[in-house]
């Protein structure tokens, strides 16, 4: 085998261990290298299993086939991954499973008798594959949890946040069978953020694909928390779907809305983000929601490879300064009663969807006094 194959495998195995040159040089004499064309199998079902995998270059999958022919993703794998039907493995019987190259791939094979042989011969290796199961079965719970809990959105950003890479080199039907959902159900979850920032700014699909990859969902349950005061903001969040509000609470317990934030709207505690300090704010879901979160270093290097988004940032910055200056404005010369108006004027939808004491909060004034206008109003109407 090519010495500069090996090598990976080398530079893989220090992740983990220590090995001598003398372990190193045993387990190389068990490993053959074998390359694999796209859609080229490396198991197919009704076979038993007796290899251990490990991947050089590319990308493979692991799936099962129902009895109407529809694919089911159990598991991808890429460069300095393992990859096998380890049922089929130790109990000798026929896999159940397909393994075949995504695209154009490269692995090291190990026959299992040799295998086991490396385990029982040098105890580095053993401690190296038992931390290697550890992980996989940690990222086997994770995605179960993900199944009975997560919303579809959720998983798919999940998925991407622990798998950046896979956006990139794997068909989105295959990302949407792995993920249990349809191609239809993932086209949707993705709608709401890029209709959002096609009408903004010019991308191309690979800098959306990009952008998607830097980003998670975070699905809120009406009065659950975005942030809690005392805790560092470190996001960029925007909502998908929904209604939050940010709001302090003072020591007697008075709460004061400091602002709302709807769909397209994007929300957070800017002073907490650049400062690294703690909060004085609190954020919570006015109705169910979703946010896309995207992390501050992220988010940055988005800014920074993609200067049409950088601008809208900075465009955005400015209009909530905008709001702000105005919102300073109504509440020192502006009579209360023109600066509801105002509010419910510039955001129709809030009347509906926000509760009269919150309003009455964000105005400054008691929810009593906001029924006194509200029924002034109604009388001039």
């Amino acid at each position: 085998m090519d010495s500069a194959i090996f090598e990976i495998f080398k530079q893989y195995t220090k992740r983990y261990v220590k090995l001598t040159d003398e372990e190193l040089e045993r387990i190389e004499s068990v490993c053959a290298y074998k390359k694999f064309r796209k859609q080229q199998y490396l198991l197919q079902e009704g076979d038993v299993w007796k290899l251990h995998v490990f991947i050089v270059k590319g990308c493979l999958r692991t799936y099962s086939i129902d009895e109407k022919g529809v694919e089911h993703i159990v598991g991808f794998g890429i460069g300095n991954w393992w990859v096998g039907d380890r049922e089929s493995l130790k109990s000798g019987k026929p896999s159940k499973f397909n393994i075949d190259a995504v695209n154009n791939s490269e692995v090291i094979l190990i026959k299992d008798r040799d295998f086991n042989n490396l385990l029982t011969e040098i105890p580095a290796f053993n401690e190296m594959v038992n931390t290697i199961h550890d992980r996989s079965f940690m990222a086997a719970q994770r995605r179960i949890l993900s199944f009975i809990s997560h919303s579809a959105e959720e998983k798919y950003f999940t998925f991407l946040e622990m798998y950046p890479g896979f956006a990139a080199c794997i068909p989105k039907n295959m990302i949407a069978s792995f993920l249990g959902i349809t191609r239809e159900t993932l086209s949707r979850i993705r709608k709401v953020f890029k209709s959002y920032l096609d009408s903004k700014i010019s991308l191309t699909e690979e800098q959306h694909e990009w952008i998607y990859s830097k980003a998670v969902v975070k699905k809120l349950r009406k009065k659950q928390y975005l942030l809690q005061e005392g805790d560092i903001w470190k996001n960029h969040a925007f909502v998908s779907k929904g209604l939050v509000r940010t709001y302090s609470v003072d020591e007697k317990g008075v709460e004061h809305v400091i602002a709302f934030a709807m769909e397209n709207w994007w929300t957070g505690d800017r002073e907490s983000l650049l400062s690294g300090q703690p909060s004085r704010f609190n954020i919570d879901a006015i109705e169910d929601s979703e946010i896309v979160l995207i992390e501050k270093q992220k988010f940055e290097t988005i800014c920074k490879e993609i200067p049409a988004f950088n601008d809208m940032v900075n465009a955005v910055i400015d209009r909530s300064f905008v709001a702000s200056q105005k919102r300073i404005h109504d509440a020192i010369s502006t009579p209360v009663e023109e600066e509801y108006a105002n509010f419910i004027q510039r955001y129709p939808s809030f009347a509906a969807r926000v509760p009269q004491s919150m309003i009455a909060s964000y105005l400054g004034i008691t929810r009593e006094t906001l029924s006194r206008i509200r029924h002034k109003a109604a009388k001039k109407s």
